[in-house]
């Protein structure tokens, strides 16, 4: 059996990257739909968020190879989806909760986690460049 090499490990973290991307979607379309958020909610942000920091930080001390950019691109839409749905969550969060102490551990959670998308995503496009020329996903300015 051979050691997995650069690229094995490359291919891994970036689906690693897409898969946690995917669950938070999950996540936060769930908190969405949830009528009064507790703090329960906030652990679980903070918790996405630790996982997502966790995942950048592996990107981070990956080599550069070169990969197929397809993985790479299905990474990045996941991400892209969830930092659009953290938008439109910033946005409801005031309006979920009665308690002002939740509100501020729900808006520091999704917080946390566009923070650590964006750097995820960032990772994605500096250090794993497109194979098709360029044309990696950029985030669109906020409206």
């Amino acid at each position: 059996m051979r050691e997995p090499g650069p690229t094995d490990r490359t291919a891994g973290a970036v689906e690693r990257a897409r898969q946690a991307a995917m669950a938070h979607f999950q996540l936060l379309v769930m908190l969405e739909v949830v009528r009064e958020w507790t703090r329960a909610d906030a652990v679980d942000l903070a918790e996405a968020a630790e996982q997502t920091e966790a995942i950048t930080m592996g990107l981070q001390r990956l080599p550069s190879p070169q990969i197929a950019a397809e993985p790479r691109m299905r990474a990045q839409e996941q991400i892209l989806l969830v930092l659009r749905k953290l938008d439109r969550l910033t946005q409801l969060a005031p309006l979920q909760s009665r308690d002002p102490a939740v509100v501020g551990a729900i808006l520091e959670g999704l917080r946390r986690l566009r923070v650590a998308n964006e750097t995820a995503q960032q990772m994605l496009e500096r250090s794993l460049p497109p194979a098709d020329g360029g044309s990696a996903l950029r985030m669109p300015p906020p409206a």
